[in-house]
């Protein structure tokens, strides 16, 4: 394996589903051998309210799960792409749901905004609570790490028996999330 390191914030608000693909991810790269750190953040609102996480996946050691400033930031509402995508390293990319924020701009010229509609998208699919996993989709595709076969296989885990029953419909939201990154990265 040679050697990798990324760290990612993903961003939205309570019921966007975002521990659950920061979880999804760090599964998924431990599975395929990589160190991981997973940092849930929360608001202080049950639903609406700010929510985050970071995930730091690694071959080398972790010194800590805390990112300052991170490689890619995946944002999927306005609040969070305003809050975060000034802190995004040189170089670094932004994964924003251009649907909830169709006027994304960074002044930033060494930071790389890839726009994804993932409600529209979501919606088109037949079930818009599934922008998350489209948004997971589209960040696999573009770290390359794991692959979205990798995040099937730990599909059960993080959805419990959900999973079997919508199995269909979170690989493909899965997929489509690949394929628009594709498109545009």
């Amino acid at each position: 394996m040679d050697n990798f390191y990324t760290d990612i914030i993903f961003s939205g608000s309570g019921g966007q589903g975002v521990m659950l693909i920061g979880n999804a991810l760090s599964l998924a790269a431990l599975d395929r051998g990589y160190l991981v750190t997973y940092m849930p953040s929360y608001g202080v609102e049950m639903r609406g309210g700010a929510a985050n996480c970071t995930v730091v996946i690694s071959t080398e050691a972790i010194g800590s799960p805390v990112i300052g400033f991170p490689e890619i930031l995946v944002a999927f509402n306005r609040d969070s792409f305003e809050r975060f995508k000034n802190r995004v390293k040189p170089g670094g990319t932004v994964i924003v749901n251009s649907t909830l924020v169709p006027d994304y701009r960074v002044e930033r010229k060494e930071v790389r905004v890839l726009p994804v509609a993932l409600n529209a998208l979501a919606q088109e699919i037949g079930d818009e609570r599934l922008m998350n996993i489209m948004g997971l989709g589209a960040l696999v595709e573009l770290i390359a790490v794991v692959g979205t076969g990798d995040i099937e296989k730990v599909f059960p885990k993080v959805l419990g028996r959900n999973f079997e029953k919508y199995r269909d419909l979170y690989l493909k939201a899965l997929r489509v999330g690949a394929e628009e990154i594709k498109k545009i990265k």
